[in-house]
């Protein structure tokens, strides 16, 4: 009975037997006879229960003992041995771009059994989770954020687990935003297309565009792009499993034709900005100092030079000579070389005439190189007071009235009135540029009568302009251009005459002016009367000064009356012309071509700029192709500047320039 119940108490515990083995074994320590039953220790029995169950033909008596006869049942023989849990098989979990999972992991389904999860980042599976038999899926209970993650399953029956699952992978990504595309929206034929997009960590790019296009780099370049290449360009930006969705960049490519920029007559040289050049005779020039035509300029004796131009190779008047220029016409001098005075040039105006008591009125002053004439004084026997004649010129001083003297001519500043009745003061004109080259203006003539003749007006002084390579006014040195002076009454108890006013000096030198005797455009002093001041006012007004413009670097040791009103110390040692923006459009810069004249001790260069005149490339030889020139090659907008130098009275030109260049 004891061994029954044994038998049966072992069959119990085994019957869900997945964990239990089959056929018979005696004890550890043996079989012993127990009452006549086998029976081993209760807590180390390793008796086991085939999956089948036991056949009831073949089991033990219930004595325990064997049947002389009896032996095992063939279908006993030889037991299935451990059962071995089966591995649970993971379901698949494809990646998401949401940025967070909040799914299940799941399974399929292994009979009877529980089951072991473990999940977590990975390489690092720190999350285990047991869950009872009959669930097939485990939801975390907080999302899980972005990353890649492991995780595997096994199953348990009783106290037998399965192998752990394969591991598999979820992978938890975010959706990148459609990438920025840069590209340029219209282009030519022919050139290169750049293509670009922002850098993503960690992405892979997929470009598609026009006539089969494709490209995996982040920034492609497509080169010597054609029309075909026309159209939308788009760009898909990946991180992990998540794709972005496209951008896009539409291009035009446009096709292209040949042309040329070129300029080759003055007109053309005309438009540019210039600065200190000339652009006559279908050339860009500095200044002209002169061909040197007229040969060497140095005369030994006192001499006239008639007004007009001048073109020597140099000048030099010596100490004790002087020059009196004569003429209507302003005196131009061009001196390639140096310009020395030593001596004397004058061109100042004339003075006017003294009256003559009982006999005549003065005649006015006369003006020379462009120097205006001043006024004649009145005359009469049997009556008087009479009027004088004003002046002449731009700043003619007013005539005399009721016995005053004539009005001072005016320029660089107003004459002086005589005052009274009559003798007006000559207005300033003109600029300290000396844009409108003119002399100086006359004196009005004074007011005469009852014998007594009045004094004529001065001359006004003239216009002399000076070229030179260098220029110096020696210490025994002089060029005036003053007024002329009034003339008197002849002592006649009348007017005397205004005073011219002081004319124009320009002196120009490629290099330095030294001033170290004078250089004058002072006014002429009106003429004397005997009856000055109230009530008559007979002194004629004095004329006022003319104007001096000196370019060059500037040395005084001397005297300059009145004070240069401009100065520039490097007018005529430099210059410019900058074309306005060059063909709008243009794909491909050609060639640049100029022709230039460039005699000893002068230079030309060319520039290449960029629509705002910042220079992109300097002293650019002759046939350069631009496109070269990687500054130049980018730029939406070209200016050429030309840049003209000197150190001598030598004139360096632009004959012609062009580029060449292709466009839409």
């Amino acid at each position: 009975m004891q061994s029954s119940i044994a038998r049966l108490l072992t069959f119990v515990v085994c019957a869900p037997v997945l964990a239990c083995g089959g056929g018979e074994s005696d004890d550890a320590s043996g079989d012993s006879t127990d009452g006549g039953s086998q029976v081993g220790d209760a807590a180390a029995a390793d008796a086991r229960v085939p999956n089948d169950a036991v056949d009831a033909g073949g089991g033990k008596d219930a004595g325990g003992g064997k049947d002389a006869g009896d032996t095992e049942d063939a279908g006993d023989a030889g037991d299935a041995g451990p059962v071995v849990v089966a591995t649970p098989v993971p379901n698949g979990i494809m990646p998401t771009c949401d940025g967070s999972f909040d799914g299940s992991f799941s399974w399929q389904e292994v009979d009877g059994a529980s089951y072991t999860l473990e999940y977590g980042l990975q390489g690092d599976m720190a999350q285990a989770v047991n869950l009872p038999a009959g669930t097939t899926s485990y939801q975390p209970a907080t999302p899980l954020g972005e990353g890649t993650y492991e995780w595997r399953v096994r199953a348990a029956i009783g106290g037998t687990f399965s192998d752990w699952s394969d591991v598999s992978v979820l992978k938890i990504g975010t959706t990148p935003q459609a990438p920025t595309v840069t590209v340029t929206s219209s282009t030519c034929a022919g050139r290169d297309l750049a293509l670009s997009t922002p850098p993503v960590p960690g992405a892979t790019y997929a470009w598609t565009g026009p006539n089969g296009f494709m490209s995996n780099e982040q920034n492609p370049v497509i080169a010597g792009v054609t029309t075909a290449g026309s159209g939308k360009y788009n760009v898909v930006v990946t991180v992990g499993d998540c794709s972005s969705p496209p951008g896009e960049g539409e291009v035009t490519v446009a096709p292209v034709t040949n042309g040329q920029f070129s300029q080759t007559l003055s007109a053309d040289f005309a438009v540019n900005a210039n600065t200190n050049v000339l652009t006559a005779n279908d050339r860009v020039s500095l200044v002209s100092f002169g061909s040197g035509n007229d040969g060497e300029f140095r005369p030994l004796a006192n001499t006239t030079l008639p007004g007009g131009e001048y073109e020597f190779t140099s000048i030099h008047i010596p100490a004790g000579v002087t020059v009196t220029v004569t003429g209507a016409e302003p005196l131009v001098l061009h001196s390639i070389g140096a310009v020395i005075i030593d001596g004397v040039l004058d061109a100042s105006g004339q003075a006017g005439e003294n009256g003559l008591t009982y006999q005549r009125e003065g005649a006015g002053g006369a003006g020379v190189a462009g120097g205006a004439k001043g006024g004649a004084g009145s005359f009469s026997s049997p009556s008087g007071p009479l009027y004088g004649i004003s002046g002449t010129g731009l700043g003619a001083g007013a005539f005399g009235a009721f016995w005053s003297g004539g009005g001072g001519g005016g320029f660089g500043t107003a004459g002086m009135a005589s005052g009274g009745g009559g003798g007006g003061a000559g207005p300033a004109y003109g600029s300290a540029e000396l844009t409108d080259f003119v002399g100086g203006s006359g004196g009005g003539g004074g007011s005469g009568g009852y014998e007594c003749g009045a004094g004529g007006g001065g001359g006004g002084g003239g216009a002399v302009r000076m070229f030179g390579g260098s220029i110096e006014i020696g210490d025994t040195g002089a060029i005036h251009v003053d007024g002329g002076r009034g003339g008197s009454d002849g002592m006649g108890n009348c007017g005397g005459g205004g005073g011219g006013s002081g004319g124009a000096l320009w002196l120009s030198s490629a290099s330095t002016v030294v001033v170290k005797g004078a250089l004058t455009a002072a006014g002429g002093a009106g003429g004397a009367s005997q009856v000055p001041g109230n009530p008559y006012w007979g002194t004629g007004g004095d004329g006022g000064e003319g104007r001096i413009r000196i370019d060059g670097v500037l040395t005084v040791t001397g005297s300059v009356v009145p004070a240069a009103g401009f100065m520039t110390e490097a007018l005529y040692s430099g210059g410019t012309s900058v074309t306005a923006t060059l063909e709008p459009n243009v794909c491909v810069w050609g060639a640049l071509s100029f022709t230039t004249n460039v005699p000893a001790e002068t230079a030309a260069t060319v520039d290449v700029l960029d629509g705002a005149n910042t220079v992109l490339a300097s002293d650019v030889a002759n046939g350069t192709s631009l496109d070269t020139l990687p500054a130049v090659a980018t730029a939406p907008a070209i200016r050429l500047r030309l840049n003209l130098s000197r150190t001598s009275g030598a004139v360096p030109e632009l004959l012609d320039w062009s580029v060449a260049y292709t466009k839409q």
